[in-house]
């Protein structure tokens, strides 16, 4: 599965890019626009199906490329902009996991997917990024912006996560001090803020 192109998720409680089969590989590049309630940008809940170097894929045939075939994770590396009530720009749950790439420099990247995940969130609410399933990793280079009233920038629920990116917050002014923004919360798991990694906040109530 892959993306380039432009999606526009105007109704409520939809999906961009749903990953709900064991498929090879996922590349959500291009652009996804989240306008509507209760969506999600880039949502996963099951494992990739990537055939590594020297092993076999599901018909017998073996990986002799030298490299992967497929992705580990739900690659994201377009832009994903959440201006929806209560929605979130990635959602990795159950046995589900995404990475937010920097393919800029990435030489097994295609050519028309060299582009470096950016999250930008305005909606009242809503989420960078939900991890309640196996893992949710922010490359180096990679973003997320946050500026909604009440948002969050990344949401731990369970499993493991990373950053070497940067998750930036602007508090709005209609926050209130039991109703901030966040650069990050947790509730169960593990999450590692790596030394490339960086989380801030400005303005109002963050």
């Amino acid at each position: 599965m892959k993306n380039t192109g432009t999606i526009n998720v105007g109704g409520t409680s939809s999906i961009g890019i749903g990953h709900l089969h064991n498929i090879q590989g996922v590349y959500a590049g291009g652009i996804i626009n989240v306008s509507g309630a209760s969506s999600v940008g880039v949502y996963t809940s099951v494992a990739t199906r990537a055939v590594l170097a020297g092993k076999n894929d599901d018909h017998g045939l073996k990986n002799n490329t030298g490299k992967t075939v497929g992705t580990e994770t739900v690659e994201v590396s377009g832009k994903i902009t959440v201006s929806g009530v209560g929605s979130s720009g990635v959602y990795a749950k159950d046995t589900g996991s995404i990475t937010l790439k920097d393919n800029t420099n990435n030489t097994d990247a295609d050519a028309d997917n060299k582009t470096t995940a950016k999250i930008e969130v305005t909606g009242t609410k809503s989420y960078g990024a939900v991890l309640d399933g196996v893992a949710l990793n922010l490359e180096e280079n990679t973003k997320i912006d946050v500026s909604g009233k009440e948002a969050i920038g990344y949401v731990l629920k369970n499993g493991t996560g990373s950053n070497k990116g940067t998750i930036s917050v602007t508090g709005d002014p209609g926050n209130t001090e039991t109703t901030p923004s966040l650069g990050f919360y947790g509730e169960k798991g593990t999450f590692t803020n790596e030394k490339e990694g960086t989380i801030s906040s400005t303005g109002k109530i963050c």
